[in-house]
């Protein structure tokens, strides 16, 4: 693989929950395998938050808020066509990887089925 692809790309989208989002990119972190790379979508938060991931050496893209869709297809462009991702992950501020290799389910699922959606119980 290139500088510029991977096997999987981690989208996130925030907007202005600082605390959250960092503390979700260290769980990923943590508990993600492989050849993974994470961005961040910010949609326009004022609360600090590109600048603490920045800090913490994550690619952030960001701009003014144009609400969740928008944020969304901000991940996926960087993926397919910055840095291009055999599999993307998108993911809400407020998910919570709970194992180590989480994200092996979401990459087979969406290998057989082309798209994989989580809405709990």
């Amino acid at each position: 693989m290139s500088e510029n692809s991977c096997e999987l790309g981690i989208a996130i989208t925030t907007y202005s929950r600082k605390d959250m989002v960092c503390n979700l990119v260290e769980r990923i972190r943590a508990l993600t395998c492989g050849d993974y790379k994470i961005v961040v979508c910010d949609d326009g938060s004022s609360d600090g938050t590109v600048e603490e991931l920045r800090k913490k050496g994550v690619t952030v893209l960001g701009g003014k808020n144009k609400g969740i869709a928008w944020n969304k297809n901000r991940g996926l462009f960087y993926f397919s066509n910055i840095c291009r991702a055999k599999t993307v992950i998108l993911l809400d501020d407020d998910v919570w990887p709970e194992i180590a290799g989480w994200e092996q389910e979401w990459i087979l699922a969406a290998s057989r089925v082309g798209h994989v959606n989580y809405i709990p119980s």
